[in-house]
């Protein structure tokens, strides 16, 4: 369903969600699709009506596929340390735990057993670090990291404008449907992104630092897209658009992580 979706809406197209009856063939002595949503999410139909979608008056909920959870992330070991020293990672910026898939409901229990591992081992790890004064590597890079934030605070795209595209970019070409051509043209545009620049814009310096940051991750997310060339899991790779089955899952060459590190040259 999420790929016939994704298609249509690559087709320039609109799905939508019909509440107002039972598909032909169900049960006619069965609820219909909105007796049954109100009974289960009453809330979500308010919401809904607030917002202008009105379920009762037989308005029609457009749809299409988003992300729910990230199975990737930040490489852990057991204790939640990373390979740098003093970071602890749990919970879905942390990748691996589930493999391929992660099953219903585990998101909670992820956080709540990571979370718990690596905050005692996070505490611990502070309790051994003597206080010292930055030596000269470090104050070089914040002076080289401070002086780049100046070289592009007013220059490039707005960062606000700057993440939309990279949303846009992710949701087109990282989405349910994966293919080559696509995640070329995506990795291309977001490296354009980079060469143009982002600037400061109303929202802050934060933000502008959080943006540089999601073009990185979204960077990092379409190579690793890229370089599985089977499907597993949610990642469904496709030989290009007109497919309709994803390329199989290959065991033989591609049981394994994709691990993506910096180039620290």
């Amino acid at each position: 369903i999420d790929v016939a979706v994704f298609k249509e809406l690559a087709e320039g197209r609109k799905v939508y969600l019909d509440y107002a009856r039972n598909p032909e063939g169900f049960d006619r002595d069965s609820l219909t699709p909105l007796a049954r949503l109100q009974k289960i999410n009453l809330p979500v139909v308010e919401w809904l009506k607030k917002h202008g979608v009105d379920l009762e008056k037989g308005d029609k909920l457009e749809v299409f596929p988003a992300v729910q959870h990230f199975q990737g992330g930040i490489k852990i070991q057991r204790e939640g340390e990373t390979t740098l020293k003093g970071l602890y990672a749990c919970g879905e910026c942390a990748g691996g735990q589930h493999g391929a898939n992660r099953p219903g409901g585990n998101a909670l229990l992820d956080s709540q057993v990571f979370g718990k591992i690596a905050g005692q081992n996070a505490a611990l790890e502070a309790g051994k670090t003597v206080e010292h004064k930055p030596g000269s590597h470090a104050r070089s890079q914040v002076e080289s990291y401070a002086a780049k934030l100046k070289s592009v605070a007013s220059e490039g795209v707005p960062a606000s404008a700057a993440r939309q595209k990279v949303q846009q970019i992710s949701s087109r070409y990282a989405s349910v449907v994966r293919e080559r051509h696509g995640l070329d043209k995506g990795i291309d545009e977001l490296r354009e992104i980079k060469n143009n620049g982002i600037s400061v814009d109303k929202n802050g310096l934060t933000y502008l630092i959080e943006t540089m940051n999601i073009v990185d991750v979204a960077e990092i997310i379409l190579n690793a897209c890229r370089i599985r060339t089977e499907s597993r899991g949610p990642h469904l790779r496709f030989n290009n658009l007109e497919e309709n089955k994803p390329v199989p899952r290959d065991d033989e060459n591609w049981h394994k992580y994709v691990v993506i590190k910096k180039n620290m040259d």
